[in-house]
């Protein structure tokens, strides 16, 4: 339970590749001093994030009535054998790629197939009528479905947010724009002077915390589903973890259209 309880934690802990998204909006939005304020906003909701979650899931991960000294008993030391070693931490990190490539590669399927039109019109693809069907509830939480639409992207990697972002805005193609997130750099300048133009502050904060206390990305999903040999758990914390994002967002939102 423990060990259970301490995925959970440290998904509050964003990644290095979240840290290369969110400062980028924040300082092409809201400007240098106006980046600094939201980023320490955003720390001071993590730490209670941390705290809350630790209450919602040490209720049953870890009662307080089970809770003992922990008491460590140290195997005897001796020089490790460096082929054993080698050859088994290759097993496990070719099996966790395996796991990871595999739905990675399924949910880009998936975009590819929904951005697809035959007149290379992006306006005719599923993907776009679809966002502009669920948008009415998602302006409810302070996101335009081009925003919501990266949001669902960052499960697949964080990195690739702001490409889709400048593709959606644009009428491009998403899964171009995630993949060549992998081997080029987005022009950030490009993509702040394109959201400044197309939301708003309140909408754009709205999406800064929702993208920042999302789920982290599918990789860490299955490597918490083969490190506690089960699927009922990690299924629970990512849904939280989504509705947590969401609810932050549509807070932000609404407090943010009092003050801009």
């Amino acid at each position: 339970g423990q060990r259970v309880l301490t995925i959970a934690l440290a998904w509050a802990i964003p990644c290095g590749a979240t840290f290369a998204v969110i400062p980028t909006l924040a300082t092409a939005i809201f400007g240098v001093p106006g980046a600094a304020l939201v980023m320490l906003l955003i720390f001071a909701i993590m730490f209670v994030h941390i705290l809350i979650t630790a209450k919602i899931f040490g209720r049953k991960l870890s009662p307080v009535e089970e809770r003992t000294g922990i008491i460590m008993e140290l195997p005897p030391y001796h020089r490790p054998h460096w082929r054993a070693l080698i050859k088994t931490s290759l097993f496990r990190m070719g099996e966790a790629f395996k796991r990871a490539i595999a739905i990675v590669t399924l949910l880009s399927v998936l975009l590819c197939i929904l951005s697809y039109s035959r007149n290379g019109d992006a306006a005719n693809s599923i993907l776009f009528r679809f966002g502009n069907a669920i948008e009415p509830v998602t302006l409810f939480f302070g996101l335009r479905w081009q925003t919501f639409i990266a949001w669902i992207a960052s499960w697949m990697g964080k990195e690739g947010s702001l490409g889709v972002l400048s593709s959606v805005f644009s009428g491009g193609s998403v899964m171009n724009a995630i993949s060549n997130s992998a081997v080029a750099k987005v022009n950030s300048a490009s993509v702040g002077s394109t959201l400044t133009a197309a939301l708003t502050k309140p909408e754009a904060l709205a999406f800064i915390f929702a993208f920042y206390f999302n789920m982290p990305c599918v990789m860490s999903l299955s490597a918490a589903v083969h490190e506690t040999h089960s699927l009922k758990w990690p299924l629970r914390i990512t849904l939280y973890y989504i509705c947590v994002s969401l609810l932050l967002a549509c807070i932000v939102y609404h407090l943010a259209l009092l003050i801009f």
